[in-house]
């Protein structure tokens, strides 16, 4: 549950970025449509963790939903005309039905690896156990050496996984939320 609470929270925070960069790169207009989905994606987790607050289509949660709706469906490129809009409003939905989804689950792969760690690391305490002979100057040097060398594999494919699948969900999930395009002024160094 807390992978996909991480998943939720960073990718929402990715479309606030979308809002700033959209804002800051072609005005505030072209935002709307972004602070529309927003709000869709907020009023609902709302409504679902506080259903006495905020009822699922409750005559709040439509206050909130019908702007929402018509900022996605017919303000997403506001210098186009409103049939056009549409058009590209549904296609937008599903995108963003299949994306979002598609994002928040790949964080799933985090509680996987921590699991599968979790998980290895039985196997190699019930190999060590398993596999000692009877002798009584042997069982310790073999016991050691299986322990040492599969924690230690683990170890590495964990902190591997650690570094690896996080970059992952940042560049693939966030980046792509986020609009994230990059930038700036070109570097040249030996430039006058």
């Amino acid at each position: 549950m807390l992978s996909l609470v991480l998943g939720v929270v960073q990718v929402l925070f990715g479309m606030c970025m979308k809002v700033f960069n959209r804002i800051k790169q072609q005005g505030f207009k072209y935002s709307l449509s972004t602070i529309g989905w927003i709000a869709f994606l907020v009023s609902f987790i709302v409504a679902a963790l506080l259903p006495n607050a905020l009822p699922m289509f409750g005559t709040v949660h439509l206050i909130v939903l019908i702007p929402a709706a018509l900022l996605i469906y017919f303000y997403n490129s506001p210098d186009k005309n409103p049939f056009l809009n549409l058009g590209i409003g549904l296609w937008d939905t599903y995108n963003m039905a299949t994306g979002l989804l598609g994002d928040v689950l790949s964080y799933v792969r985090l509680f996987a690896l921590g699991l599968s760690g979790g998980i290895l690391a039985s196997v190699f305490n019930s190999l060590a156990a398993g596999m000692s002979p009877d002798n009584a100057i042997a069982k310790p040097i073999v016991y050691v050496l299986i322990f040492l060398i599969g924690h230690a594999i683990n170890i590495f494919m964990n902190t591997l996984g650690a570094i690896v699948h996080p970059v992952r969900l940042t560049f693939v999930e966030f980046y792509k939320n986020s609009e994230f395009e990059g930038g700036g002024k070109k570097y040249s160094p030996f430039r006058k």
